[in-house]
């Protein structure tokens, strides 16, 4: 979390320096302009000096909210990265998950169904060679109404509990998606 911090620090401080800097650079410029066209003002009417200053000022103005704009830009994008890379990363350890790990998810996926009633559980092939089967056989005795499917999810981690049609998705990956937006807004806060 401190690399990321760091990352986060140095890409701003790079970014607003960078727009600064070229806001400074155009502010030189443009006073540069004014000073030349200034010590000319005595052969220039007062009308056409205060229509050229505007001009100047509008422009310098305008510039102004254009690197303003791109900074800010620029700022969203890393932001948004950083949170993809988080996000990313809480995935993948997700699907590291040991048994020891798994155990209380599934107890707690199965607490919430008819335990009366037939229930079948497919897990993802990266989770079923996770699992003993001990773990396998204690589960059965626990939910006597518990099928364990012998097909698994192709390239899934987690699992599926099904009962009476309906399926209950603990699809590492579904879930992390499903959750995205709220993370998003947390990582946002705890982060930036």
């Amino acid at each position: 979390m401190k690399d990321i911090e760091n990352l986060r620090s140095g890409v701003i401080e790079k970014i607003t320096r960078h727009g600064d800097e070229k806001v400074e650079a155009k502010e030189q410029e443009i006073n540069e302009e004014l000073a030349a066209y200034s010590a000319q003002s005595d052969l220039v009417k007062e009308r056409d000096f205060e229509r050229i200053t505007q001009k100047y000022n509008s422009l310098l103005t305008q510039n102004k909210q254009s690197y303003k704009n791109e900074k800010r830009n620029n700022l969203l994008g890393v932001k948004e990265g950083i949170i993809g890379e988080v996000i990313q990363e809480a995935l993948a350890k997700l699907q590291l998950f040991e048994e020891e790990q798994l155990v209380p998810f599934i107890e707690q996926a199965l607490s919430q169904i008819d335990g009366n009633k037939p229930h079948t559980i497919q897990f993802g092939d990266q989770t079923i060679d996770k699992i003993s089967e001990e773990l396998l056989d204690r589960l059965k005795a626990e939910n006597i109404e518990l099928i364990i499917s012998d097909q698994t999810i192709q390239r899934s981690s987690g699992f599926i509990v099904e009962q009476d049609g309906i399926e209950y998705n603990y699809i590492f990956e579904d879930l992390i998606k499903e959750i995205e937006p709220e993370l998003k807004v947390d990582i946002s806060k705890e982060v930036f």
